[in-house]
């Protein structure tokens, strides 16, 4: 190995370059990652569920997910103005008890 392969290079990359270097680092981590996933072995039977029952997303409805948001909104908000009353009361309670000691 001649000694400039092993420093780095600073030499900035043209963007197709870039390009290629990326696509390459994506298909060897590809295959790296498929080289891990166990494979069968010949004369052993794969399961059935894993090669059929794959889970199928139900489609989403965005005016049920806009009305759930919502519905939860409206829980927080309510909590929170039932918290702030609770609140005032106090002070008003802490203000009307301050306002007898001093009469």
């Amino acid at each position: 190995m001649e000694p400039n392969q092993s420093q780095v290079n600073n030499e900035e990359m043209s963007a197709e370059d870039s390009k290629a270097a990326l696509g390459l680092s994506n298909r060897l981590t590809e295959q790296f990652l498929m080289s891990q996933v166990e494979q069968p072995v010949e004369g052993e039977e794969v399961p059935e569920e894993t090669a059929e029952e794959v889970p199928q997303e139900e489609p989403i409805d965005p005016e049920a997910m806009k009305k759930e948001i919502n519905e939860g909104i409206m829980k927080e908000v309510k909590k929170m103005i039932k918290e702030e009353i609770g609140d005032i009361k106090e002070m008003l309670k802490e203000a009307l008890k301050d306002e007898k000691e001093t009469d």
